[in-house]
């Protein structure tokens, strides 16, 4: 790829874009803000999917699982007072390689349906476990 074509993605994309969300929404408080505000900006957003990505770096969670249900949950909340509807998809149990889990699965196959030209934005909140 030559430099000019790397600088091409970098531009600010014009009109709706295509995204997907990777939140541990459960964990602070910054994730259902920026889940509510996408999801408020139909004109500008097309969500594809929300995927619950998983934590336990506080007090909150014991387990990446338990931080992952949470943020499921959390999602779900966000959506209902938002009156807005998406697919969500549980993300990971646990962190590292080699998972399989629903999120991972959504955005593989949907990745495969785009390319530079039409690009798939993946808007990582959360640890990039997914």
């Amino acid at each position: 790829m030559e430099d000019y074509e790397r600088l091409e993605m970098l531009e600010y994309p014009k009109g709706r874009i295509d995204i997907v969300i990777d939140t541990d929404a459960a964990t602070e408080v910054d994730d259902p803000f920026a889940i509510a505000y996408v999801m408020l900006s139909p004109e500008r957003f097309a969500v594809r999917g929300i995927y619950a990505a998983p934590f336990a770096m506080n007090e909150r969670a014991s387990d990446p699982r338990t931080g992952m249900e949470m943020s499921y949950e959390e999602i779900r909340r966000i959506l209902s007072m938002c009156r807005t509807e998406c697919e969500i998809y549980k993300g990971c149990s646990r962190f590292g390689l080699n998972q399989k889990a629903p999120a991972c699965e959504h955005l593989v196959q949907l990745a495969e349906n785009y390319d530079r030209e039409h690009p798939l934005y993946v808007l990582a909140l959360g640890a990039s476990t997914n």
